[in-house]
């Protein structure tokens, strides 16, 4: 087995722990938080599934860095493969997901953090939401432009094109989060009026 295979399967399971990781946990949290809190367990599950999502981006990007090296070296099976703007492009795209990672790391996990095991229907933390839900829509849309990327063999569009099309899609994602987000608000506040009563 050659270098070039050893990196596409190192790559298809980064991938694949990443964006499966990233799905699982929306969906996990969304689910945990439909009472509008997060007890102990659940916040532990959360941390537990962003390691895996942090596994694999480590092994997509150590892979994608060989992927670089053997284009840049003149490999021609890779050459034949991709293009320097697709691999620029998905380069790119991982560069995103480092800094959205840190960004949910230092700003929404603390969040959720704080408020572990009580309610999340406060002033504060409805005012911060939006930013756990933006972060949450550009993972989502970040680990699967990076899987299709990874996919799509002998794609003629260039970087502007590519990143073009994927910053289009996370501009509507942001716009669809928030909007279910804010209706998961809204359930939660009438529920707990309700309960006050």
């Amino acid at each position: 087995m050659d270098i070039r295979n050893i990196l596409i399967i190192a790559h298809i399971v980064g991938t694949a722990l990443g964006a499966g990781g990233a799905t699982v946990s929306d969906y996990l949290f969304f689910k945990f938080t439909k009472d509008g809190k997060l007890d102990k367990d659940e916040y532990r599950i959360l941390l537990t599934v962003s390691d895996i999502v942090w596994a694999g981006l480590l092994i997509l990007l150590v892979s994608g860095f060989g992927f670089i090296l053997l284009y840049l070296s003149g490999n021609s099976a890779v050459i034949s493969a991709y293009n320097l703007h697709k691999i620029y492009a998905k380069a790119t795209i991982v560069g995103i997901l480092i800094a959205n990672g840190f960004f949910m790391h230092r700003k929404v996990l603390p969040m959720l953090h704080h408020r572990e095991s009580r309610s999340l229907i406060t002033p504060k933390f409805i005012k911060k939401s939006p930013l756990m839900f933006t972060a949450g829509a550009i993972s989502a849309v970040s680990w699967y432009s990076a899987l299709i990327l990874g996919g799509w063999r002998n794609m003629s569009a260039s970087y502007v094109e590519i990143l073009t099309v994927y910053f289009g899609i996370v501009l509507v994602a942001i716009i669809v989060s928030n909007s279910a987000g804010r209706i998961m608000i809204t359930k939660l506040v009438q529920q707990k009026k309700r309960r006050q009563k």
